[in-house]
C-alpha cells in the first residue's frame, strides 16, 4: 500500500471519529437540556398571552391571584410554557370593557389554535393583490365556523361574521 493511500485512509478515519465524537457530544447536551430541572413545575404555570390590553392586565393579574392554589402572579413578555387555554378564556371573559379586536396574523393563529375566538370577522375586498402571507397556514386542527351575518360596504368589500360551531 502506498504512503499516500495510507495517509488518506488515516485522515478519513480521524474525520469519521471527530464526527462521531461531535454527534455524541451534541446528543448528550440535548439530553441534558431536555431532562434539566427547570426550577418550577411547568404543569402548574398558567400562561396568558399578550392579547390582553394594558388596562386589562392589572385586572387579570388580580383575578388570577385570587384563585385557590395560586402562589404567585407575574406579568412577563416571555412565556415559559403553554398554559390552560380554557382558563385564560374564562378569565378574559370576566373582564369588563369592550371586545378585543385582533388584526395581527400571528396572534390570530395563536388564538385560533387555542380556541379563544368567539367571533371571527373576515373582510373580502374585490382586489387581487397577487402576493402576501397566507392567513391560515399554521392552524393545527380543522375549525368549523357558522356564518351569522354579512355586511356589504360602499367600497365593494363584504364583511363576513362567523362563530365557531
Amino acid at each position: 500500500m502506498s504512503t499516500i493511500r495510507r495517509a488518506l485512509i488515516t485522515t478519513q478515519f480521524i474525520f469519521a471519529l471527530l464526527v462521531l465524537i461531535g454527534t455524541v457530544t451534541v446528543w448528550s447536551r440535548m439530553q441534558f437540556i431536555g431532562n434539566k430541572d427547570l426550577g418550577y413545575d411547568p404543569s402548574g404555570v398558567l400562561s396568558i398571552s399578550s392579547f390582553a390590553t394594558e388596562d386589562r392586565e392589572a385586572g387579570i393579574k388580580q383575578q388570577v391571584g385570587q384563585l385557590s392554589g395560586v402562589e404567585a402572579v407575574c406579568l412577563s413578555s416571555w412565556i415559559p410554557t403553554r398554559g390552560d387555554a380554557s382558563m385564560t378564556k374564562q378569565i378574559i371573559k370576566q373582564q369588563s370593557g369592550k371586545d378585543i379586536l385582533v388584526g395581527s396574523r400571528s396572534l390570530i393563529i395563536q388564538l385560533l389554535n387555542n380556541n379563544l375566538i368567539d367571533e371571527f370577522q373576515i373582510c373580502i375586498h374585490p382586489i387581487i393583490e397577487g402576493k402576501g402571507l397566507p392567513l391560515f397556514d399554521q392552524i393545527k386542527d380543522r375549525i368549523v365556523f357558522k356564518l351569522i351575518k354579512t355586511k356589504s360596504l360602499n367600497s365593494g368589500a363584504t364583511v363576513f361574521y362567523y362563530q365557531p360551531t
